[in-house]
């Protein structure tokens, strides 16, 4: 009797518990640090848009009731937000130096194919098609370019002895390209083409058709946020949407061909 009535008093107490979780939660706010990147994620006329931020909404307004809040900033200055504390998020590739500050998700909320992009007239064009590594772009003396606070390009390009510009983003490293001072950008297809297609160029500045790599980006949630300890439960979400096929059906409205 002694032990019915215990578990009954905390299957209420439980119950409680989790009610006022769930009343809390749903008028919360969480701060997404970001940078301006159409299409993956952006602000328009005040609204949240893009690839990733409709991701990033379905897991925290659609699953966990909590309403985000985009904090845009350069890239490099978003991730510092997260590192401090002053935002709660970010979604990027990992890092040792971001694994250091933030707690990442199980899975990876996106996976995307990285390319080189080149002038369609540059005169080292057929060796550009057949770069596969950094070494190939040493050995053929290519030149890179890339937006400041591009970890995964410092990494794997930078560090491993190729010259690389640095600029504020994808526009300025699509006019880099334009004016012949550096010879290769490796990004994503679909941010890329668009900025391409905006500025113009396109069939002018041209994707390799193999993908150079294929870079996965995690949510990190700052070790310094009042959100820490949710991981559990935006793992749980994340696997729910993927597996119902919400994630794959935002993907593919954005996705397009080479």
């Amino acid at each position: 009797m002694t032990i019915k009535f215990f578990s009954l008093r905390y299957l209420i107490l439980f119950s409680i518990v989790q009610f006022l979780w769930a009343a809390t939660a749903y008028g919360a706010t969480i701060k997404y640090a970001l940078p301006n990147w159409p299409p993956m994620g952006y602000v328009e006329q005040n609204k949240l848009k893009g690839m990733i931020a409709e991701i990033v909404k379905e897991v925290f307004e659609g699953e966990l009731k909590i309403k985000v809040i985009p904090d845009v900033n350069p890239w490099n200055r978003a991730q510092r937000q997260v590192e401090l504390g002053r935002a709660d998020f970010m979604v990027s590739a990992l890092t040792d130096l971001r694994l250091g500050y933030a707690i990442a998700s199980e899975l990876p909320f996106v996976e995307m194919s990285l390319h080189i992009f080149s002038m369609s007239t540059h005169p080292k064009s057929n060796l550009i098609s057949k770069v596969k590594s950094a070494q190939d772009l040493i050995d053929n003396n290519l030149t890179s370019v890339t937006n400041r606070g591009n970890g995964w390009h410092k990494k794997n390009i930078e560090n491993k002895g190729v010259k690389t510009h640095l600029v504020s983003d994808e526009n300025d490293a699509i006019l880099f390209l334009k004016h012949k001072q550096a010879d290769v950008m490796i990004d994503t297809l679909v941010a890329t083409n668009k900025v391409i297609k905006e500025q113009g160029l396109t069939d002018i500045v041209v994707a390799n058709k193999k993908k150079f790599e294929l870079v996965k980006f995690y949510l990190m949630v700052s070790k310094k946020s009042k959100y820490s300890s949710l991981m559990p439960k935006i793992n749980k979400a994340f696997y729910k949407l993927k597996k119902s096929g919400v994630i794959r059906k935002i993907i593919s409205r954005y996705e397009g061909p080479l």
